[in-house]
């Protein structure tokens, strides 16, 4: 429910895979997507798109402004012990002197879920 914006601590909108599925292809799916991306955007909320199997559907969110994306086009499941060694790579990598593209709330966010994938890996290091 839209009400919930208001009374929980979001920051975070997440765009259902069944919308982003038909959205390059579906007027109504199209606008569904670009006006909740437009609204999180104007909430000063991050908007996830998930289900993203295409390269159109990614192209697609991207053109929406959708910050983030989730599907099996930019990658698979993996069980918890790969999801740990994976999230270690990526924070390496994006917390690099060089400069990093991923902001501070987000960083914190990344270490964060990986604090929680250790914990259910069962990983204390």
């Amino acid at each position: 429910s839209l009400s919930n914006l208001r009374r929980f601590p979001v920051d975070v909108i997440k765009i259902d895979g069944q919308f982003v599925l038909a959205a390059p292809r579906e007027p109504a799916d199209a606008k569904i997507v670009a006006a909740l991306a437009h609204l999180a955007c104007d909430l000063g909320f991050a908007v996830v798109a998930e289900g993203i199997e295409t390269r159109e559907q990614l192209d697609f969110v991207k053109s929406c402004g959708c910050d983030e994306a989730q599907g099996f086009l930019l990658g698979r499941p993996v069980d918890g012990a790969a999801f740990v060694d994976l999230a270690r790579s990526l924070l390496r990598k994006r917390c690099a002197p060089s400069g990093s593209a991923l902001c501070p709330l987000r960083a914190e966010r990344a270490a964060g879920c990986l604090d929680s994938a250790r914990r259910a890996a069962g990983d204390t290091g």
